[in-house]
């Protein structure tokens, strides 16, 4: 934990934190009290108020949302007491956690922090504000980015600790909604594979086997204090959603258009084609780059963003999944940096399509 101590210690970063957790609590907070959408809104409030006085999911009632908001609000219902302002704040904690951990991953890339803190910053406008309120899909695919970016720090920093946290992320993105958490596993489960063919490290291994024992220890202990069996969990939260998802990806995810796929989704592609650009000129500089820990990383950042566009497909929600232009376009600025240095013109480009395209989407998913 050096580096984040490190990290920690310059004050402009700190003020800069500062920022960030003022923004992404403040938005979210304001546009988390405009209205209500009378099912949605209200799924966590009730769960979590149920929970604070001892009527558990799966036990008490039948349910397939994700058991880790529900016990998450109710701890912030035990700490600030039961209201509207301490629903809301859930959200808005965990905007500000996808803004931070972005803004921290940037850094550790070596990006100006002032970039890092316009990037963090569009991400703060976009991830929460178009649900204000605690919400499965929102709160999942924060949970996966962010173990997707611990994954991302894994392999550049080469700090063994993000191995442990990596499961541990992953298992609580995954109590809060199944999808898109299971298809990021599984992207992540195959480019850590390629990581440790090419560069073996048992330490790393344990670390991850470590921390994937004990968030399950931790599972199972809050199954036995509450008295949820395990079979009721699996059965209401495994089994019975699989047969949903059979007919989501049968009937909403395909037929698989080119409308539907990159048109619907062209400002996410925009970013994402640059980053393979750039891939493609260093793979022909250097054929090698393709056994890079940065190909890896590429890879990864394209691979989960058409993650994000089947799950969006899937679901039956408003389109939300438009925060990661902020997270590719803030990788792309790197790379780009990485391979063409003096094209300053192209980056002034890249941040003005960041920023337009952050408001398009505010003024048209969220404000409106």
């Amino acid at each position: 934990m050096q580096n984040m101590s490190s990290f920690l210690n310059n004050k402009k970063e700190i003020f800069y934190i500062i920022i960030i957790f003022l923004f992404s609590i403040s938005i979210n907070q304001y546009y988390g009290n405009l209205g209500v959408c009378p099912i949605d809104s209200f799924w966590f409030f009730n769960s979590g108020y149920d929970s604070l006085n001892g009527y558990y999911p799966f036990k008490d009632y039948w349910t397939i949302s994700g058991p880790f908001i529900t016990f998450t609000q109710a701890i912030f219902f035990k700490v600030l007491g039961t209201s509207w302002f301490s629903y809301v704040l859930h959200a808005s904690f965990f905007n500000f956690l996808i803004s931070l951990t972005t803004f921290y991953t940037l850094y550790k890339f070596k990006l100006s922090v002032h970039y890092c803190l316009l990037y963090s910053l569009l991400i703060a406008i976009l991830a929460y504000p178009s649900a204000g309120t605690p919400f499965v899909d929102h709160h999942a695919s924060i949970l996966s980015i962010i173990s997707l970016l611990f994954f991302i720090l894994a392999i550049k920093t080469n700090s063994k600790i993000y191995w442990f946290f990596l499961p541990i992320i992953l298992a609580i993105s995954f109590l809060s909604k199944q999808t898109p958490t299971g298809n990021i596993f599984l992207l992540i489960i195959f480019l850590s594979s390629i990581y440790f063919i090419i560069n073996f490290d048992l330490k790393k291994i344990l670390l991850a086997l470590a921390g994937s024992a004990s968030i399950t220890l931790f599972f199972f202990l809050i199954l036995f204090l509450t008295k949820i069996s395990f079979e009721s969990f699996f059965i209401q939260y495994i089994s019975f959603p699989l047969t949903i998802g059979k007919s989501r990806v049968e009937y909403f995810l395909f037929p698989l258009e080119f409308s539907r796929i990159i048109l619907r989704f062209k400002l996410i592609h925009i970013p994402l084609l640059i980053l393979i650009f750039i891939s493609i000129q260093k793979i022909k500089n250097d054929l090698k780059y393709i056994k890079s820990n940065d190909f890896l990383i590429i890879l990864s950042l394209i691979f989960s963003s058409y993650i994000f566009i089947a799950h969006q497909l899937m679901t039956l929600n408003g389109l939300y999944i438009f925060f990661i232009i902020p997270i590719i376009a803030g990788f792309t600025h790197i790379y780009f940096l990485d391979l063409y240095k003096k094209k300053n013109y192209f980056l002034f480009i890249l941040l003005l399509f960041t920023i337009c395209s952050t408001f398009h989407y505010w003024n048209k998913y969220i404000h409106k």
